[in-house]
């Protein structure tokens, strides 16, 4: 059987680890005689009844959910995600369902960096080389259950690709802090771009955090913008997280730890009630990733421990969600306690490829591949889960 890990390897690394409704008309409904491999449907756990997550939605895929961007929105009406034919290697073909149906993207313009917002909108980037170079990059939203689609040309004579991604950009106000790559030039600079009125501000951000971690940086920072855009934060790899007032041009360093693991791309690390800056550190005795994360107090700079997870979500509650392995877990601030909320029940033949939460923590996504009898191919599948 084709194996394919729900293991999420970090910014580091790009992992690459038609439809057909499922035979029942109701997705809940199995029969007390079948088999988990019989029917293809999972067997709900006591923690699931007493959690109150129940299948809304289930169909087929053409194969497995790949990690890049596997999201659901805000209130879980709109699930984005890609898929390949198994294996490593990035997705092939990106779908999202919304309002109970699926549409297939355009993988040539919704690729491996196209993300969902919590608004429900999907957001790329598009470099239009025919185009004054002036006027050659944009920064495209797309709203899947409508339909309609705005562009927003960047016009400058910075000849810059722009890579927007989870809190690099925000749309509001519609604001993008641009990621350098090539941190390792004496000149790098990043700047601010105020969309709607196409304003630029150059910031020394960069310049900043490299003087202050007096020496190369292992990479280039993940950015967070909280919700005015007067406040950037960042996190470099194995190096620790910065703050930026856009207004005053000041830099403050937050906290440093040599294994300082970075983790962008399902949510921004700010919590929505912008109180804390979630981290994870690696193990570095443990074989692989061992990620635990943390949440630091920006006012009181003190960190409190999250759990151990390998994907973490900032959630429109202020509390965070973690996935690890096949369960779905809450973290609530005002306890301090971290608590299952759902486990993933599969069939002996069956192996999770993803999962996914909204942000309103009511809603859960995952896909999981079957394992075909002799000589038949695996098939995968996606089944939508709420408890509202």
């Amino acid at each position: 059987m084709r194996k394919v890990k729900f293991y999420f390897v970090g910014i580091l690394f790009l992992l690459v680890i038609g439809l057909a409704a499922c035979g029942n008309e109701d997705p809940n409904e199995v029969s007390e005689d079948a088999s988990a491999e019989e029917s293809g449907q999972k067997e709900k756990t006591e923690v699931d009844e007493a959690a109150g997550y129940e299948e809304v939605e289930s169909f087929d895929l053409e194969g497995p959910v790949t990690v890049m961007n596997f999201s659901l929105d805000e209130d879980g009406d709109t699930l984005l995600w890609g898929e390949n034919d198994g294996g490593f290697g990035d997705a092939l073909r990106r779908n999202v369902w919304v309002d109970g149906e699926v549409k297939e993207l355009d993988i040539e313009v919704y690729g491996q960096f196209s993300y969902l917002t919590g608004p429900g909108h999907i957001i790329t980037s598009h470099t239009d080389w025919d185009a004054p170079e002036t006027e050659r990059y944009s920064i495209i939203e797309y709203d899947p259950s409508t339909g309609e689609t705005e562009e927003f040309v960047a016009k400058n004579d910075r000849d810059d690709i722009l890579l927007p991604n989870f809190g690099t950009y925000i749309q509001d106000p519609r604001t993008y802090i641009h990621t350098v790559t090539n941190i390792d030039r004496e000149d790098v600079d990043t700047y601010i771009w105020k969309v709607d009125n196409n304003e630029f501000i150059d910031l020394n951000f960069i310049k900043d955090i490299k003087a202050q971690a007096g020496e190369e940086l292992p990479n280039y920072p993940n950015y967070f913008l909280n919700k005015d855009a007067s406040v950037v934060y960042a996190a470099v790899l194995n190096e620790g997280l910065y703050s930026y007032d856009i207004a005053t041009g000041e830099t403050e360093k937050l906290f440093e730890s040599d294994n300082l693991f970075m983790n962008h791309y399902m949510t921004t690390m700010l919590t929505s009630d912008e109180k804390y800056l979630v981290y994870g550190i690696n193990d570095p005795t443990a074989e692989g990733l061992h990620i635990t994360y943390h949440a630091l107090d920006l006012e009181t700079k003190e960190s409190i421990e999250l759990g151990v997870g390998e994907k973490v979500y900032t959630l429109t509650d202020g509390n965070v969600a973690l996935i690890e392995e096949n369960e779905v877990k809450l973290f609530d601030f005002e306890t301090e306690e971290l608590e299952t909320v759902h486990t993933i029940e599969l069939g002996e033949n069956q192996e999770l490829d993803q999962a996914t939460i909204s942000l309103d923590g009511n809603t859960i996504a995952y896909g999981y591949s079957t394992e075909g009898e002799e000589d038949e191919e695996d098939t995968s599948h996606m089944s939508i889960l709420s408890n509202q």
